[in-house]
């Protein structure tokens, strides 16, 4: 009887973002009978799970958010393939979305619809926010009425997405008095839809109309969390599920014997990128 093959999956479940990842690995397993796929789907992952470290995993798709856990991966010595992208190393592929293909799609969307003044509010110092940061500012460059969120007092900057996100609810007034400084009306790209409930909250209890003086969109498209905000929240959705079973195909790609060094010789060629933006980013 053929051993079956042992999968592990290290992923941040908790958002769309990750689910969709999940979703995707659920998908490809279908056609793989032989395969096992052990998840873990804690959302704060700073060391390797003990059962991993004591089971016989064959391959690894996981977030990688530290470089102490990357070198504790890489120590495994099995097929890994990495969907978050924080600390990408020549030896573990990763496949990730595009923040300039998301920002620009943003930002198509607000001129389209007539807006003149546009902003962007993150998370300072988390890594995909500073990346969606980034891309509006090189793609705002021939713009002039543009706004960026900065925090005023360094103790805002630095911490860890999860303490960012805890404030959902409860914002910090700094940013309410951002909010209520830029000029109206406005378009507001928010890092992901957890910062723009962030926003919508602040304009409300700030008595900000929206969308007349401020439209606000998010990115991952969480159906749970665009639902409840009030103004229901507009998304970009990138496709996650797609990330996942790409992820598990280089896997079995791999188990196969057909290394990721095969496919090119540059490194870079394997960062692929894949955002999906046709569902639920038009409702207000």
């Amino acid at each position: 009887m053929k051993r079956p093959v042992h999968i592990g999956l290290l992923v941040d479940a908790s958002r769309a973002y990750g689910r969709g990842i999940c979703h995707g690995v659920a998908n490809f397993t279908e056609t793989r009978e032989d395969w096992i796929v052990i998840a873990h789907e804690r959302p704060e992952l700073d060391e390797l799970p003990a059962w991993l470290t004591k089971a016989h995993m064959d391959a690894l798709i996981a977030y990688i958010p530290n470089s102490k856990l990357h070198r504790k991966i890489r120590s495994l010595r099995i097929p890994v393939v990495d969907v978050h992208g924080r600390y990408p190393a020549p030896s573990i592929p990763v496949i990730e979305s595009d923040a300039r293909v998301i920002v620009r799609l943003a930002i198509d969307f607000f001129l389209q619809s007539g807006f003149r003044h546009l902003a962007y509010c993150g998370f300072p110092s988390v890594f995909f926010s500073d990346q969606r940061e980034e891309a509006f500012r090189a793609l705002t460059l021939s713009l002039t009425n543009v706004h960026i969120y900065a925090p005023s007092s360094r103790r805002q900057v630095g911490e860890d997405l999860y303490r960012f996100e805890k404030g959902s609810v409860a914002h910090d007034a700094d940013f309410s008095h951002w909010l209520s400084d830029l000029p109206k009306p406005v378009a507001i790209l928010a890092c992901n839809d957890i910062r723009g409930q962030q926003a919508i909250n602040a304009c409300r209890e700030s008595g900000i109309r929206m969308p007349e003086e401020v439209a606000v969109l998010g990115v991952d498209n969480d159906k749970v969390i665009c639902r409840l905000c009030r103004p229901t929240l507009s998304s970009i959705e990138p496709d996650a599920e797609k990330i996942g079973r790409l992820a598990a195909q280089l896997i079995a790609d791999q188990l196969d014997g057909i290394p990721v060094a095969n496919r090119s010789s540059h490194w870079q060629s394997w960062r692929r990128r894949w955002p999906r933006t046709r569902r639920g980013w038009w409702i207000f």
